[in-house]
């Protein structure tokens, strides 16, 4: 929780940017599949759907790590 919201945070950490940067793995796809897990944690836990919410990401690249508060907007169904 912060404040208000409830977090979700994707972590990612690429070696190298030989397949791109840690913060640019985390395409619509898996957006789509973080949205689907807060549904399920929502409904699992009693949350209703006006819970509000946000999604960051960590990304970590060789020597740098960078915190992306609201790095995404929620993906309905």
């Amino acid at each position: 929780m912060d404040g208000a919201y409830l977090v979700f945070f994707e972590v990612k950490y690429r070696s190298s940017e030989f397949a791109g940067s840690a913060a640019e793995a985390v395409g619509i796809k898996k957006q789509y599949s973080i949205s689907r897990v807060a549904d399920f944690y929502l409904a699992r836990y009693g949350r209703g759907l006006d819970t509000p919410v946000r999604f960051d990401v960590i990304a970590m690249d060789s020597f740098s790590l960078k915190w992306i508060k609201n790095a995404f907007d929620y993906i309905p169904r």
